[in-house]
């Protein structure tokens, strides 16, 4: 096949060679020693090489046409030549020459674009090559050397002629096109090498908080680290927290906060008892409202008689408040549960049941001994309960015998009952309901001939008396129209049967009564309508000093 100037088919048809790596191109060997010496050759020389390609390739017998010549064929006759022609295949050797010269050019000049070494400085030549196989064929070094000097001969590492990676250079949008790609994909891969947008700015307060950030977990970490190495800087509480924390646990008060006596009070009643000789009288009364009191022996021990039941009955109701027992459970009345003396359940027959609420009614609304014992039974026995009473702090009752006592072995002081019912009052035996249940229990009371007889009108009084032969006594809680509640009781030791007990009960009954209901009226007058009253004890209250004064 006879190829052009520029190795292309003369004809359309015929097929261009094709090689291992793509059309081969012809050159001749004065060619190739133009591009080495970078000479320049004469119109002599290229009509030369134009023979020697003429030779070396002929023409195909099947290609020649009548009338018409092609190029470097041996048949060719100058007659048959069109004008022209000679000259168009002149233009073409020039042209193929130029591209010949232009390739030396650029294989001697650094390239501009990406490859694998930078722009030499001046005075040196760059390879400008751009993959291992094109410097091998040039007798260049490859890229694991070093570049070589266009005159020295050495290999010299020129400045920032650094191997870059195909990673850095993948953004890169001054690439040429390779060869073969059609435009628009080009035009596709380059917009998709655009670089990424930049971030917007952070704020300097986000790498303030960052840091604080940071700075808190170290310290954490840090302290903790510490803490654990050395003991001595863990967190000690200081005293007055100690203190706060053990008055916080600390179980709450036995004892009834009295702020202030009432003398005036208490000499009117030790004249009441004075009067009667051979009664020994023991006396308490508790304003709840101010905390104010009067007491004379109130922490001698007497005979309980009946007054016993009301500790059992709170005993009883602590029981259920705790869920031990159920004030509907069935308690079963045997025969040696029987006694007399007071009550109607002795009359029953053995083996008949009766609630626990039934029971612990009718053991305080007729003091039925029957009753009490049944209960006694039903929580432990005597034992349990005089260890129940003293960790109430009550210092004088306790339980010898059960009911009826007549010998007075069970015994009871005014301070031990009184205390009970406040701290009652207060909420700290019972709860709300079992205390409200207790003082519904008491208002039960069908003996109402000591304590309820010195009330005036309108006055309710929740109570449990007791009497035997050798004492009698009432207890209770005593709310006046007003409002005040009070708590009293009166226990007297007498001859046996001596009716004057009951009667100086009553009278100091009514002398407490009417002390608290002139007072309540005196401070009331006192005091302007349009301030609130207080409930602190003593504070504007004092009316003067025979009426209530403190004592050491």
């Amino acid at each position: 096949m006879v190829l052009d100037g520029r190795n292309r088919p003369q004809t359309r048809n015929a097929r261009r060679p094709r090689g291992r790596r793509g059309p081969l191109r012809v050159v001749s060997s004065d060619r190739r020693e133009a591009r080495n010496t970078g000479s320049t050759t004469s119109s002599a020389a290229r009509k030369a090489r134009l023979s020697v390609v003429s030779e070396r390739f002929p023409a195909p017998q099947s290609l020649e046409r009548p009338g018409r010549s092609y190029i470097g064929s041996p048949t060719r006759r100058q007659s048959q030549s069109r004008p022209g022609q000679t000259n168009r295949i002149e233009s073409r050797l020039g042209r193929t020459e130029r591209t010949a010269q232009n390739r030396r050019q650029r294989s001697t000049t650094p390239r501009k674009r990406r490859g694998l070494f930078s722009k030499a400085p001046t005075g040196q030549t760059g390879l400008g090559l751009r993959s291992p196989h094109q410097l091998k064929s040039n007798g260049a070094a490859t890229p694991n050397s070093l570049s070589q000097s266009g005159t020295g001969g050495k290999l010299s590492q020129r400045p920032g002629a650094e191997l870059t990676s195909r990673r850095n250079r993948r953004g890169s949008l001054s690439r040429r096109r390779p060869p073969g790609m059609k435009a628009a994909k080009w035009k596709q891969l380059q917009q998709q090498r655009q670089p990424r947008p930049k971030a917007p700015p952070v704020s300097p307060l986000t790498y303030v908080l960052r840091l604080l950030i940071v700075g808190v977990g170290l310290g954490v970490i840090a302290g903790t680290i510490l803490a654990s190495i050395d003991p001595s800087l863990r967190y000690e509480p200081t005293a007055a927290e100690t203190a706060a924390m053990a008055a916080a646990k600390k179980p709450p008060s036995t004892e009834l906060v009295l702020k202030r006596e009432m003398p005036a009070l208490k000499t009117q009643l030790q004249g009441l008892i004075d009067q009667n000789e051979g009664l020994t009288a023991g006396v308490m009364v508790v304003d709840l409202e101010r905390g104010s009191y009067a007491s004379i022996n109130a922490n001698r021990q007497f005979a309980s008689a009946s007054t016993i039941k009301l500790p059992i009955l709170v005993a009883l109701l602590a029981e259920a408040d705790a869920g031990n027992l159920d004030m509907g459970e069935s308690l079963t009345m045997e025969l040696e549960d029987i006694v007399d003396e007071a009550g109607e359940m002795q009359f029953q027959p053995p083996g008949t049941q009766f609630s626990v609420l039934e029971t612990a009614t009718e053991m305080i609304r007729i003091s039925d001994n029957t009753a009490t014992n049944l209960l006694i039974k039903r929580l432990g026995g005597m034992t349990l309960l005089n260890e129940r009473f003293r960790s109430w702090g009550l210092k004088q009752t306790a339980l010898q015998n059960m009911l009826p006592d007549l010998g007075g072995t069970n015994t009871i002081s005014p301070k031990d009952l009184v205390t009970l019912l406040g701290r009652v009052n207060r909420g700290d035996i019972l709860s709300a309901a079992g205390r409200d249940r207790l003082f519904q229990i008491l208002q039960t009371t069908e003996t109402n001939d000591l304590l309820p007889q010195g009330i005036g009108p309108g006055a309710t009084i929740a109570h449990k008396t007791g009497n035997i032969g050798k004492s009698i006594g009432d207890v209770g809680l005593v709310q006046m129209p007003s409002g005040k509640n009070y708590l009293m009781m009166a226990m007297v030791e007498r001859p046996h049967g001596d009716l004057r007990a009951d009667e100086l009960i009553r009278n100091l009954s009514w002398e407490t009564y009417q002390f608290l209901e002139s007072t309540e009226q005196k401070s009331q007058q006192m005091v302007p309508p349009n301030v609130p009253r207080s409930n602190i004890a003593g504070e504007n209250l004092e009316l003067d000093s025979s009426i209530m004064t403190t004592e050491p």
